[in-house]
């Protein structure tokens, strides 16, 4: 007779968590993707902001090496340059403080320049087990051959933002394949819906 919560993490739009779910009570199904599909409420959740990523990058170090840990508060401004350089990634936050834990003597300026290379960036974010890269990948190996190809010619775009008309010039597909390459690459929050629809970002 007790209320349950059920949390059903990282589902998979493959494999819909529908027979999982309780006729009673209430459950929380967290995915990368949108799973527009169920019959439940959709909270969406951006990206972290820099003000937040520095706060939580503070408090896992503090979690981690105890209040003595005062490199974010000291060296505000190298902790914000990391932060950016996580682009709001709550993985890459945490892989970082990981990192910086388990050298209490490297300086949050040091971690600044070597996420610095974006050539090297998602070989810097990794700690054992947990990348950043991995993330990536299990995703863009969910993708089909077409969503994969419009993925890769995203970043050709020198803008900030490019439109479905465009991006359908630059992969060479037809329009409505190409907007639906798009709009499933927004789904599983590969890329973000611009401005306004029709427009994407990376």
């Amino acid at each position: 007779g007790r209320p349950v919560l059920m949390v059903v993490d990282n589902a998979s739009p493959d494999a819909p968590p529908d027979p999982l779910l309780p006729s009673v009570g209430w459950a929380i199904v967290t995915s990368r993707h949108s799973l527009a599909g169920l019959p439940a409420r959709l909270l969406d959740l951006d990206m972290l902001t820099t003000d937040d990523s520095v706060e939580l990058l503070g408090r896992l170090l503090r979690l981690k090496r105890g209040p003595g840990d005062t490199r974010v508060t000291d060296h505000l401004a190298d902790a914000r340059q990391v932060a950016d350089l996580c682009a709001g990634l709550p993985l890459a936050v945490e892989i970082v403080a990981a990192l910086l834990a388990a050298h209490n003597a490297k300086p949050v300026a040091q971690m600044a320049e070597q996420l610095e290379d974006e050539h090297a960036r998602l070989q810097e974010l990794q700690f054992g087990e947990r990348a950043v890269r991995a993330a990536f990948e299990l995703s863009y190996r969910a993708l089909s051959g077409e969503q994969q190809l419009v993925f890769r010619l995203m970043s050709v775009n020198p803008g900030p933002q490019v439109s479905t008309q465009a991006a359908a010039v630059v992969s060479g597909l037809h329009e409505r394949p190409n907007r639906w390459a798009l709009e499933e690459l927004a789904r599983a929050h590969l890329i973000d819906q611009g401005s306004v629809y029709g427009r994407w970002r990376m």
